[in-house]
């Protein structure tokens, strides 16, 4: 991976206060990251008296939860500007004694240890050896603690489309002009990803999909409002179970 490539790209959206806009309810193309947060914080179960490492938490749209049921956050990123930000949006949160900001790539930082729960949300595909973090990772948790990543899904019907797609969509770019600056990660199938808690150690695996569609791209772009309403009745369906129809899963283990 080209970390500054990628630590450029989040730079720039919390320049233009572009990420925390992703969780806003109003904004069409929030609906995955929303419910990725959501069903995040279901298999976390509580944080009432939890430490908590939130991996890459850029604007802090965790905290809040952790905060307010009454746990420890201690907040990780990479890039000054997302913790800017975070500073900028909830200063009566990071007054807080229970909160703690640090900058730093997580493979040069030394983390604290005993944490209760870790929570990784669009962060290890931007990662270039999965298997050390995680195993660093097993070492911060205390024993019955819990590790919490998303993954982008290899296998998913959309990204079979946009790979379908993808001629015409270099082909459009070149004919406007207009190319996104957005940096290349890896996707994931369920089975390299659960292997790669198992190794380590981790034991009862958890594995949520999020964001269920029969809709793809680039009919969810096109049609945002339409295929958010659609998604919002699948979520929970026995649909949710067939990961080809998630743009996502994630995965919780425990130590």
């Amino acid at each position: 991976m080209n970390n500054e490539a990628v630590l450029k790209y989040f730079e720039d959206l919390a320049k233009n206060r572009q990420w925390n806009s992703i969780y806003n309810h109003k904004n069409p193309i929030s609906y995955s990251f929303i419910v990725r947060l959501q069903k995040a914080i279901r298999l976390a179960r509580q944080f009432k008296d939890r430490r908590v490492l939130d991996l890459g938490c850029g604007t802090g749209v965790l905290m809040p939860f952790v905060i307010d049921e009454g746990g420890q956050y201690i907040g990780l990123d990479v890039s000054r500007q997302m913790l800017e930000e975070l500073r900028r949006i909830y200063p009566c949160y990071v007054n807080n004694n229970n909160v703690q900001l640090i900058l730093g790539d997580i493979k040069k930082t030394s983390l604290p240890d005993n944490i209760d729960i870790i929570i990784g949300l669009g962060f290890i595909e931007y990662l270039d050896s999965p298997d050390e973090l995680i195993k660093m990772l097993y070492n911060k948790l205390l024993r019955g603690g819990r590790l919490i990543l998303s993954f982008p899904n290899f296998c998913s019907l959309d990204y079979a489309s946009i790979q379908f797609l993808a001629p015409f969509r270099y082909l459009a770019k070149r004919i406007f002009n207009r190319f996104t600056s957005q940096p290349p990660r890896m996707l994931w199938n369920t089975k390299r990803a659960k292997s790669l808690y198992i190794k380590t150690g981790f034991e009862n695996l958890e594995i949520v999909n999020y964001n269920i569609n029969i809709f793809s791209y680039p009919f969810t772009r096109i049609s945002a409002p339409f295929a958010n309403y659609w998604a919002r009745r699948f979520e929970y369906s026995a649909l949710s179970k067939c990961s080809f129809f998630a743009t996502g899963f994630l995965i919780s283990g425990e130590k």
